[in-house]
């Protein structure tokens, strides 16, 4: 008779270098495609990890939508075998102007579509290669794969990627907490829990009672820059703020629109680009409808969704950038941010002050505008302090989260997932 022996994770960096290239199978979650058009910050990760991962030698393919209107076709991703899955896409309808609810609801559609799909080939999959370790990254796909390598009865140890644990949030509509039994089977059946942060953590122990065992936190990584960042301010023809995020509630730009009004006052000529794809109309008709009423029409652009090369180039010539989320599990756009160089305030959320050390951002509450304000203020208006933002930035980043030391720690956890021929599921 078997019991479950869950044993910690144990790292040992001599296994890592000494050991064989491994076959990954990594699993997309059928929306959007890798690499993502616009925003897509999950798909980003995965096409990242691929990357590396395939650059240090292993042997990577990856299941992904065979939809193409969704995806960056300009960007190689020729390093990796993909298998491609046609199924029912409603990415057309979840990406026009809807409301918060109807959005979500067609993405996790589109996504269980998907998984049904993959359950239907997924056998051929895993017995086409001799792979080493499932990596899945949402939890539909988790659950095609986990019942496929059962009823084929394959050991391969497979881990869950935990990108926002969705029980940990308030506010969540009744009418997607259906979903959430779907992460509640992935976090009980995984071999291995990446979790994005220390917070999402604690909510995977809270919420899901998930054994802290089998709980490993890797954060998402950032590629580094290419530019020099340019600190001068010119404070008579504009200053231009940049704030990247979807427009949906959870990201609070209100605030930040009112904390422009204020602004506005000493610097007349100060622009906010709002750089993020329309998610909520309805929240899109509040903003806008603000912004009529202080009379900033003329200060606030509404960029709308770009794709990740052109996020970099607002990032390359913005003066400052805020990110006034009330919710993240990982933000990639706050790394981007600091690893850019840009000085950067962020709202003073678990997940942004677990990330970022004090002194290479600049917090604020994100229910205070006045104390938004004092933060912009001191940025435009100190030379030597904005130096210091960017500095301690670009350092703490790339001592911390180059994609470069985030793959080597999923590397770590692969080999020692291996070398115990994955059993969590020991024998008495």
């Amino acid at each position: 008779m078997t019991r479950l022996q869950i044993r910690p994770y144990i790292v040992s960096s001599n296994a890592v270098e000494s050991h064989k290239p491994l076959r990954i199978l990594m699993v997309a979650n059928g929306t959007p495609g890798v690499p993502p058009k616009t925003s897509g910050g999950l798909e980003l990760v995965i096409f990242y990890l691929v990357k590396w991962l395939s650059h240090l030698g292993h042997v990577v393919t990856l299941v992904d939508t065979a939809s193409n209107e969704e995806r960056d076709n300009n960007v190689d991703i020729a390093f990796c075998k993909i298998i491609k899955i046609r199924h029912f896409n409603l990415a057309r309808f979840h990406r026009r102007k809807t409301n918060y609810v109807m959005h979500e609801l067609l993405r996790q559609l589109s996504m269980l579509s998907f998984s049904l799909k993959l359950l239907g080939i997924a056998p051929k999959i895993l017995l086409s290669a001799r792979y080493d370790v499932i990596h899945v990254h949402y939890r539909c796909p988790f659950l095609a794969l986990w019942t496929a390598k059962n009823l084929l009865r394959i050991k391969i140890p497979i881990v869950f990627h935990c990108h926002n644990a969705w029980m940990t949030r308030e506010g969540i509509p009744l009418l997607l907490r259906f979903f959430w039994f779907f992460d509640i089977i992935a976090v009980r059946k995984a071999d291995r829990i990446i979790a994005l942060s220390r917070p999402v953590k604690r909510g995977l122990i809270r919420f899901y009672h998930a054994p802290k065992e089998k709980i490993v936190v890797i954060p998402n990584g950032v590629e580094l820059p290419r530019f020099k960042k340019t600190l001068n301010i010119d404070q008579v023809n504009g200053v231009t703020i940049v704030c990247i995020a979807n427009i949906v509630p959870m990201k609070n730009q209100e605030i930040l629109i009112y904390a422009l009004s204020q602004l506005c006052k000493q610097f007349p000529n100060v622009r906010l680009m709002l750089v993020g794809e329309i998610v909520d109309k309805e929240y899109y008709r509040k903003l806008y409808l603000k912004v009529m009423e202080l009379k900033l029409t003329k200060n606030v652009y509404f960029i709308g969704g770009v794709s990740h090369r052109k996020v970099w180039k607002f990032l390359e010539t913005s003066d400052v950038t805020v990110l006034p989320s009330r919710f993240e599990a990982m933000s990639m756009a706050a790394l981007e941010c600091l690893a850019s160089g840009t000085p950067t305030l962020l709202s003073r959320i678990p997940s942004f002050t677990n990330m970022c050390e004090e002194g290479a951002a600049l917090f604020f509450n994100p229910y205070n505008a006045s104390e938004l304000v004092e933060g912009l203020l001191r940025i435009i208006t100190d030379r030597k302090f904005r130096e210091e933002l960017s500095s301690k930035a670009t350092e703490f980043v790339a001592s911390r989260y180059s994609w470069h030391a985030i793959v080597m720690k999923v590397e770590e956890l692969y080999v020692n997932l291996y070398s115990l021929k994955c059993p969590i599921y020991g024998e008495k």
